[in-house]
C-alpha cells in the first residue's frame, strides 16, 4: 500500500518518526515526473509490520500533523489528536513541544484534555527546581490559550486563559468545558 502525500519533496527522504514504541517510516521512491510515492509502515514494539490501514485512521491522519510539524516553520492545526488514543495525544503534545524548542510556531484547535494537561505538566517541570535533566522544556510566556464561546449575536467572546509558573490556569474553564472530568472524579 502506499499514500500520496500532497507534499513537493526535495531530494531523497528517508525519516523515521517515533510515537510511544510504533515507528513509521517513510520510505519514499521517485515516480513519473518527480512525484514522490511514500510507502508507510508502522513497526511496533516487537517489530512486526502492520499496514497503515490496520492500525486505525488516527495514525494515517497524523501523519501529516507529523510532516508539517516537522518541515514548516508556522503550521494552523485543527484537532490534530483527532481519531489517537490518549496515550498519543499525550506523545503528540509532546512532538509540538519538541518542535517549539526548535523554534517552530502552531496554532491548535484542540478538545483534547490529555493535550493540555502534557502541556501544563512540562511548565510545571521547566520551572520547578526540583525536576532536573527534563526532556521537554516549555515556558507559560510560549503558550496562548484562546477559548472562542458563542454567543447569542453575531459575535464570538474569546478569552484568554492564562497559565502560571507551576502549571495551573489561573483563569478558570468557561463553563461546560473539561466540566466532565470534575464529574466524574467527585
Amino acid at each position: 500500500k502506499s499514500l500520496m502525500l500532497d507534499y513537493r519533496l526535495t531530494g531523497s527522504v528517508d525519516l523515521t518518526l517515533s510515537l510511544t514504541g510504533c515507528e513509521l517510516p517513510f520510505s519514499p521512491r521517485a515516480i513519473a515526473n518527480a512525484d514522490y510515492s511514500a510507502t508507510l509502515r508502522v513497526i511496533d514494539g516487537n517489530g512486526k509490520i502492520h499496514l497503515l490501514s490496520d492500525v486505525g485512521v488516527g495514525i494515517s491522519q497524523v501523519i501529516p500533523v507529523l510532516y508539517a510539524g516537522l518541515t514548516q516553520p508556522f503550521s494552523i492545526i485543527e484537532q490534530p489528536e483527532l481519531h489517537l488514543h490518549p496515550k498519543l495525544q499525550l506523545e503528540l503534545a509532546s512532538f509540538f513541544i519538541e518542535q517549539v524548542e526548535e523554534g517552530r510556531m502552531f496554532i491548535l484547535e484542540t478538545h483534547s484534555e490529555n493535550m493540555f494537561l502534557r502541556v501544563l505538566r512540562t511548565i510545571r517541570e521547566t520551572n520547578s527546581l526540583g525536576v532536573s535533566n527534563q526532556r521537554l522544556k516549555l515556558h507559560q510566556d510560549q503558550v496562548s490559550v484562546l477559548y472562542f464561546e458563542k454567543t447569542d449575536s453575531l459575535y464570538t467572546n474569546i478569552h484568554a486563559l492564562r497559565i502560571s509558573e507551576d502549571g495551573e490556569f489561573i483563569d478558570r474553564w468557561p463553563e461546560g468545558f473539561f466540566a466532565e472530568r470534575e464529574a466524574e472524579l467527585f
